[in-house]
């Protein structure tokens, strides 16, 4: 009869142990004369009450996904053949564009993009959402995170690297590429350096005209960009602009100056918004140019009132984008130094309280992109639950769903209250990195690990319920299929597409997380049955996130991503990422040559996202991320041909029998 728990012989060949009686050998060790034990350490069972819910709360998502599926089947899908000459443009330096080719993106009626141009060009917006919405930073440094294991390693690792080169048979490294921690303060090189240089002391103190800079500064009020990055007070900055313009005494008061910074720091990022309306690449690149210079200006004059904590120059941080992770640690100094921190009730409207409210504006803004460097880099948060009030703002008197932007400007409260969204998934990012990367969070065990995976993905679920319908993410987006409505305005359109992204970055996140299970395991020995069922599910929910990622950008919504490039880009690259892992890993089954081509195809729409936002100095930055990824691509694709290989080895005739 079949004992409760197998020998050490039969566990280890991984047969079924039958014993006669309770003091005999079992049959397999009595045959072959082998000494029947039972001394391996005995494995904590994970079939645990955590893991049963977890199991149900995927089963739920993978019914979701699968009449997701049901209902996209009508609808045309067209991928490209693996080792095909598309595929080979794919992952080779091919400058054309990724809509000139039928086989990248399924086929879309002229319906479907007429609802799309008014969009892109709506009168009376100002100008089209920049390039830095909520907050956002350029991709930088170890942009990719923590979360990419096999069975407990590193992929990132030395020992990684070596997997990956025993996968591919080919010689790899991440040390060539910025995105994994050669560039140390994870900024793109700025331009300011150059720019100095060549600016003399008198120049930096120059100004554009009065009525000009006023003109070129109100776009911001009435744009998209006010409700994305509502780093300006309308009412507070004219206060700002009669001190920098208004007459001054020698030596100057670090109020002058520090005015003076904060007005050329908002006519750069003037420029850098509205370059990408220019109709010629020659007025865009002037925009592009003029934006660096006031820029530069503006970091020099920064540099003479080091140590002055104010409102002013807090905004003057924020709004100097090109080195805006080597400015955050400065700006999250200073909002607590001014208490935004501190959630302070100020009902009356008086220039003090207006001052209170919008630098409880600006910490939120520091907070999002706090929470995103800290996940993102694997760094500690700066802003955190235990030292900051997370009140959130309420949500009366903000812009609605159908207010066209352009009609009306802003208050910076009333555009934050506008990103709830944004706010509390903020609020679970924080979570999600002390729960899952904290230097705590690394030593628990995997049921531990499990049980917080399973609690981070049901809050996500309420978050994701919480969201109003007409901007709420959707679990799966098909290949081709449109996600926004044709009568949705563009700062609408643009935050549904922002919370769609997150949500299936949160969601790959959190559940690629799970392959640090099973690190007591050997590459070659399986683990446990119950605790690969749920490793497995989960690591199906992340790739599914990064197929709608990448299928959904190759589609005719991502137009609308161009509008905001560098925040964007980093999407589909992780997308790309948590792909080219589960190649490695499972390289023969169908799905890895779809996959393949979905990997090749992120270097074009990075390629097509910067065409109308990237300029100058970032042309080099874009060639990076397009080579990251095409070397995914091309070590996907060896892994894929090495495996085959070694699979029809196993079913060759010997040369022995081959001569018989």
């Amino acid at each position: 009869m079949a004992p409760k728990r197998a020998c050490d012989v039969c566990y280890k060949r991984k047969i079924q142990c039958s014993i006669p009686n309770p003091r005999a050998s079992c049959n397999w060790c009595s045959h072959h004369d082998l000494a029947c034990t039972f001394t391996r350490t005995k494995r904590n069972k994970s079939n645990s009450p955590d893991i049963q819910q977890l199991l149900r709360r995927i089963e739920h998502l993978e019914n979701a996904l699968d009449l997701a599926h049901k209902t996209a089947q009508c609808q045309p899908s067209h991928q490209v053949a693996h080792n095909s000459p598309e595929f080979t443009a794919l992952i080779t330096n091919n400058d054309s564009p990724r809509h000139s080719s039928s086989t990248l993106s399924a086929t879309h009626s002229s319906t479907t993009e007429s609802n799309l141009l008014p969009l892109l060009s709506s009168p009376g917006t100002g100008c089209h959402l920049a390039s830095l919405p909520s907050g956002r930073i350029p991709f930088s440094g170890s942009d990719l995170g923590q979360n990419w294991y096999y069975k407990g390693m590193p992929v990132v690792s030395e020992r990684g690297q070596a997997w990956i080169s025993s996968k591919t048979g080919q010689e790899f490294t991440f040390d060539k590429f910025n995105l994994f921690g050669n560039n140390q303060l994870g900024v793109l090189p700025s331009t300011f350096p150059s720019l100095l240089r060549h600016i003399s002391s008198p120049e930096v103190w120059e100004m554009p005209d009065k009525s000009v800079a006023q003109i070129m500064v109100d776009t911001l009020f009435t744009s998209s960009f006010q409700l994305f990055f509502p780093v300006l007070d309308q009412y507070l900055f004219k206060e700002t602009i009669e001190m920098s313009y208004g007459p001054c005494n020698v030596p100057l008061s670090r109020e002058h100056v520090s005015a003076r910074a904060c007005v050329l720091a908002a006519l750069s990022l003037t420029f850098h918004i509205t370059r990408a309306n220019e109709s010629t690449s020659g007025s865009a690149s002037f925009s592009s140019f003029q934006s660096d210079v006031y820029a530069a200006k503006a970091q020099a004059l920064l540099g003479l009132i080091s140590g002055d904590a104010s409102l002013v120059r807090l905004q003057t941080v924020l709004m100097l984008w090109q080195d805006a992770t080597l400015l955050h640690s400065l700006a999250c100094r200073i909002v607590c130094g001014l208490g935004g921190h501190l959630f302070q009730p100020t009902p009356t409207d008086t220039p003090l309280s207006r001052q209170k409210r919008h630098t409880r504006s600006l910490f939120w803004l520091c907070y999002i992109t706090d929470q995103d460097i800290s996940l993102r880099s694997g760094h500690h948060p700066l802003l955190t639950e235990e030292y900051c009030d997370l009140i959130l703002p309420s949500y009366e008197g903000s812009p609605s769903s159908d207010e066209a932007v352009g009609t009306r400007s802003f208050s910076s409260e009333q555009s934050i209250s506008h990103l709830p969204g944004y706010l509390r998934l903020s609020l679970l990012k924080e979570k999600a990195h002390r729960m899952l990367y904290s230097p705590r969070a690394f030593s628990i065990t995997d049921s531990q690990l499990l049980l917080r995976i399973r609690q981070l993905d049901s809050e996500l679920e309420i978050w994701r319920i919480s969201v109003p319908i007409e901007i709420r993410p959707k679990l799966s987006v098909a290949p081709g299929h449109l996600v926004l409505a044709a009568e949705m305005d563009l700062a609408r359109s643009m935050q549904r597409i922002k919370l769609q992204l997150e949500y299936h970055y949160l969601l790959t996140v959190i559940h690629t997380t799970v392959r640090r299970c099973g690190s007591f395991c050997a590459e070659n020995v399986k683990m446990p049955e119950d605790l690969h069922v749920v490793v497995h599910s989960s690591v199906d929910l992340a790739l599914e996130a990064s197929r709608s990622t990448l299928s959904w950008l190759n589609g005719p919504s991502a137009a609308l991503a161009e509008e905001a490039f560098w925040p964007i880009v980093f999407y589909p690259i992780v997308a790309a990422m948590s792909l080219f892992v589960n190649i490695l890993i499972h390289p023969l089954v169908a799905q890895a040559k779809i996959d393949l081509q979905l990997v090749a195809s992120a270097a074009a729409i990075i390629r097509d996202l910067s065409i109308r936002t990237a300029f100058r100095g970032e042309a080099a930055q874009v060639h990076e991320l397009q080579g990251f990824v095409r070397e995914l691509a091309r070590l996907g694709d060896h892994a894929i041909s090495r495996a085959k290989g070694e699979e029809e080895k196993k079913f060759q005739p010997s040369v022995y029998l081959q001569r018989i």
